[in-house]
C-alpha cells in the first residue's frame, strides 16, 4: 500500500534569527565549559604543560611518574577517601531520601528547599572553623574524619537528587 502523496511538508517551527543567535550563544557557552577539561587531557599528555591551552609537546612519561612509588601513598589515600565518604554518603542519603519520599514528614517542602540551599554553599566558609575543631580534637591526620567530612558536605546534594529519583519509581 502506497503513501498518499502529499505536497511539501509544512514545518510548524520554522528557523528564525532568535532561535538561531540563541544555539550560537549556547554552543559557545558549551564550548567554554569543555574548555577546563580539554587544558586537563592536553596538560596530561604533555611534557612541558603550562596554564595556557596548547597543543601538547606530546609524551607519555608523565603517566609512570604519576603510578611511581613515590605517589603510591598519595593515590591510596585518594582512594580511601574517595569510597569511604561515597560510601557513607550514598548510604545515609538513601535512608534520608527514602524517609522524606514515602512517609508523610512534616515540612517537607521547607525541608527540601533548606537541603537544596546546603548543597549550594561554598565550602570555604567551613575551612577556619573545621580546622579549629580538627586541631582541637586531634584529627589533623585522621582519614576517617576526613572522609566523614566529604560525606557530610557532599549528603544534602545527594538526598535532593536520590528523593527525586525514589519519586520516579512506583510505590
Amino acid at each position: 500500500i502506497a503513501a498518499p502523496v502529499t505536497g511539501p511538508r509544512q514545518d510548524n517551527h520554522p528557523v528564525t534569527a532568535r532561535k538561531v543567535a540563541t544555539g550560537i550563544v549556547l554552543a559557545v557557552l558549551g564550548v567554554l565549559f569543555l574548555l577546563p577539561f580539554c587544558w586537563i587531557v592536553f596538560a596530561a599528555f604533555d611534557s612541558e604543560a603550562t596554564f595556557a591551552i596548547q597543543l601538547p609537546h606530546f609524551t607519555l612519561k608523565n603517566f609512570p611518574e604519576v603510578f611511581s612509588p613515590d605517589n603510591a601513598q598519595a593515590l591510596w589515600n585518594s582512594a580511601y577517601l574517595s569510597v569511604v565518604s561515597t560510601t557513607i554518603a550514598t548510604v545515609a542519603a538513601y535512608l534520608a531520601a527514602y524517609v522524606i519520599s514515602r512517609k508523610q514528614v512534616p515540612f517537607t517542602t521547607g525541608l527540601m528547599f533548606a537541603t537544596l540551599f546546603l548543597s549550594g554553599l561554598p565550602i570555604n566558609i567551613l575551612v577556619v572553623p573545621l580546622f579549629q575543631m580538627y586541631t582541637n580534637l586531634g584529627w589533623l591526620s585522621s582519614m576517617n574524619a576526613t572522609a566523614a567530612f566529604l560525606a557530610v558536605t557532599s549528603m544534602p546534594f545527594m538526598i535532593w537528587m536520590l528523593k527525586n529519583s525514589i519519586d520516579e519509581i512506583g510505590r
